[in-house]
């Protein structure tokens, strides 16, 4: 239980880097950018809540989308990256789900995360707009694409 709140509080401050006030300096743009892919995320965390993971009660709806916030950011190429980690056998122990792995999917969920978050902060820092920078659009819906894709990917467990 304690494990989940402080998931979801971090899904949540994640998405909440988002709304940093707009300055251009590298480090503000580029937590932006990180804040973007979660709260891009966030719908795929209420459909995953809805439609994919079986059992999901009333008031989880509210912190599972939270939870699932840097699982979905990583979608389905972290997905695939850690999974092929898995059958290599690079894993100490594998039970049913990745969250006692974590220490193996947050670096690949850094990378993966980092690269388009540095990419976006870049384009913030040319163009100082965020939304109504085409190359932004084009990075988010990626990630959005990401994100879907890896909407199955059973992370909460199998």
């Amino acid at each position: 239980m304690i494990g989940t709140a402080i998931m979801a509080a971090f899904g949540a401050l994640l998405a909440a880097a988002a709304f940093l006030p707009g300055t251009r300096s590298r480090a503000a743009c580029f937590l932006r950018a990180l804040g973007l892919q979660a709260i891009v995320a966030i719908p795929v965390g209420v459909a995953q809540a809805i439609w994919v993971i079986e059992g999901v009660e009333f008031p989880a709806l509210f912190t599972v989308p939270l939870v699932a916030a840097p699982f979905n950011t990583g979608g389905l190429l972290c997905a695939a990256a850690f999974e092929s980690i898995h059958r290599a056998g690079l894993l100490a122990h594998r039970q049913t789900t990745v969250l006692d792995n974590l220490a193996v999917y947050y670096p690949l969920l850094a990378a993966q995360a980092g690269i388009v978050a540095g990419y976006i902060g870049a384009r913030t820092r040319l163009t100082g707009r965020i939304l109504a920078d085409r190359g932004v659009l084009v990075a988010l819906a990626f990630a959005l694409a990401n994100s879907v894709l890896g909407m199955t990917w059973p992370w909460w467990g199998s």
